[in-house]
């Protein structure tokens, strides 16, 4: 409950996390960092999103702006401007990512697809524009940043009412689909167009997805077709997969200050983005990642990609760090179709 709710008088606002970081500890021997969440509320903030120093650690650029756009089961954008400084980051929830078209996927074929591959269903249908505004008009979207959504606003209750009101319309499955897909595609469109500092010139701006909705052609088109002109891609255009961004940034933020485990880390991010051949011209991320570490080298740096299990829609990866052949931390993440 990012807004604050009564309870006996007092204004409370609340997380609700799984997974208890004392037992994982206890039972893995593994260092756990925990409570991200909790503790940016202490700071003032919602819980999340929880990605932008990781991408400001990333993909800032001395001359660039970028927005970063992550689709998942909610959408949350990042802005950077160019020659960004930390206070200057920009995030927040733009409102749902796949969430609304996965549970519709799901209920359309009785649990059998748990997505809408590529957006194909919702390619073949057509939007509703009366339906869209009537979305666009609930009270999230004129709320100005920071803010955060889940599923307490856009999850099951939500779209069984969006089924209640396109059978009143009388849409079909595809066109509910299709409308949804828009509703997403407008909702980030609009916090991207929203964003203090814009319009910047198409020329220094960079528009960069990520997550599982980069899969899905329908979506990215939407969102190309409200952006124009600028031009949108995903991360992996950068020479970052998107399917180990979380991954790595969680990696990142494991390290919690500790400079033998920082080297490892800075080295696997420097190894993965080597390996995903980044462009010979963008060197700027490896002089950002090295002023985290100390000059020296103790010992030998290694990685291993433990797993990378589930469907293609729902991959997770687990990547190991060792220092000198000891493990000393695991970043593990997901970009999934579904959250």
């Amino acid at each position: 409950m990012p807004q604050p709710r009564d309870e006996q008088g007092i204004a409370v606002c609340s997380t609700l996390q799984i997974g208890e970081p004392s037992i994982i500890a206890e039972r893995t021997g593994v260092t756990t960092v925990a409570d991200f969440r909790p503790r940016d509320m202490a700071a003032g903030g919602e819980g999340a999103p929880l990605t932008p120093f990781g991408h400001y650690l990333l993909f800032r650029h001395p001359s660039r702006a970028r927005v970063i756009t992550n689709i998942g089961g909610i959408s949350n954008v990042t802005f950077l401007p160019a020659n960004a400084a930390p206070e200057q980051v920009i995030a927040f929830d733009t409102g749902p990512g796949n969430m609304l078209i996965d549970g519709l996927m799901r209920e359309f074929s009785g649990g059998a697809r748990a997505y809408d591959r590529d957006g194909a269903e919702a390619a073949r249908g057509a939007c509703h524009a009366e339906l869209l505004a009537q979305l666009m008009a609930r009270p999230y979207f004129s709320r100005k940043p920071p803010k955060s959504t889940g599923r307490e606003m856009f999850g099951q209750a939500f779209w069984r009412q969006m089924q209640a009101e396109a059978a009143r319309r009388g849409l079909s499955e595809r066109d509910l689909l299709r409308t949804a897909t828009e509703f997403t595609a407008e909702s980030i469109a609009q916090s991207i167009r929203a964003l203090p500092g814009m319009p910047v010139a198409a020329s220094d701006l960079d528009l960069l997805i990520c997550g599982g909705g980069v899969r899905n052609q329908t979506l990215m088109q939407a969102i190309q077709a409200r952006l124009r002109p600028y031009s949108i891609s995903a991360v992996d255009a950068l020479g970052i997969s998107s399917d180990a961004l979380e991954a790595v940034i969680g990696a990142i933020y494991l390290d919690g200050g500790l400079e033998d485990a920082r080297k490892v880390i800075v080295d696997v991010v420097i190894r993965l983005l080597e390996e995903a051949r980044v462009d010979e011209t963008d060197k700027d991320y490896k002089t950002r990642l090295q002023e985290f570490v100390q000059k020296d080298h103790i010992g030998k740096l290694e990685y291993e990609c433990r797993s990378v299990s589930g469907p293609e829609h729902q991959k997770r990866f687990t990547i190991c760090a060792l220092l000198s052949g000891e493990e000393i931390g695991i970043g593990e993440g997901a970009n999934k179709q579904s959250a």
